[in-house]
């Protein structure tokens, strides 16, 4: 969450983001005072996110990196952008949400941020396979359809979370992903069932 407030809205970072204190009033984080004063610290600030000093500056280096690249530079400019937008639509009876990173309806192009420890394509591929990227851009791309907008390019801007923090820009194969629509409706489907019944499915027996 911080990187992406570093990163699409920075304005509004530093009322999002703080470091957390090493010590305080000269007492560190094992003694009462500190757990105390620091608890009333997030009481007071309830929306925080509290970084320690190095993952901290690691957001603001990702950004820096993120915001460098061309892809990211040249859309985060267009006038009708859209960050991190809401959207709600109907299918197979579920009611779903979508939350684009940012969106450029003049462009019809969606960028979704992604860290990664390896974003080379061998390991993009391999997060795509293993978080389910082609569900996820089915999914977006057929909840925006449905809300009437009409989004023709998905990409995904990935960041390394080690220096030199290394950006890359991937797309997923469309036909892979128009696979994934038929999933998508199952799991609707799925969802709704369930919500019905009150029964959830496991993973079944050997």
């Amino acid at each position: 969450n911080a990187f992406h407030t570093a990163t699409l809205e920075p304005g509004k970072f530093d009322d999002e983001v703080a470091v957390k204190p090493t010590e305080i009033d000269g007492q560190g984080p094992r003694t009462k005072h500190y757990r105390e004063a620091f608890e009333l610290m997030q009481k007071n600030e309830p929306g925080k996110i509290w970084l320690s000093t190095s993952d901290y500056d690691l957001v603001l280096d990702m950004a820096s990196a993120a915001l460098d690249n061309p892809v990211l530079k040249t859309y985060l400019s267009e006038v009708d952008a859209i960050i991190e937008g809401t959207g709600y639509f109907e299918m197979e009876g579920a009611k779903c949400k979508v939350r684009p990173d940012l969106y450029l309806p003049g462009a019809g192009v969606v960028i979704d941020l992604k860290t990664t420890q390896e974003g080379d394509p061998k390991g993009f591929g391999y997060s795509v396979r293993k978080y389910g990227y082609d569900f996820q851009t089915a999914f977006y791309m057929e909840g925006l359809r449905r809300m009437g907008y009409n989004p023709t390019q998905f990409i995904y801007l990935c960041v390394e979370k080690s220096a030199p923090y290394l950006t890359s820009a991937y797309e997923i194969d469309a036909g892979q992903v128009d696979r994934m629509k038929v999933k998508m409706g199952e799991a609707c489907r799925t969802w709704v069932k369930c919500m019905e019944t009150g029964e959830w499915p496991g993973y079944g027996w050997l």
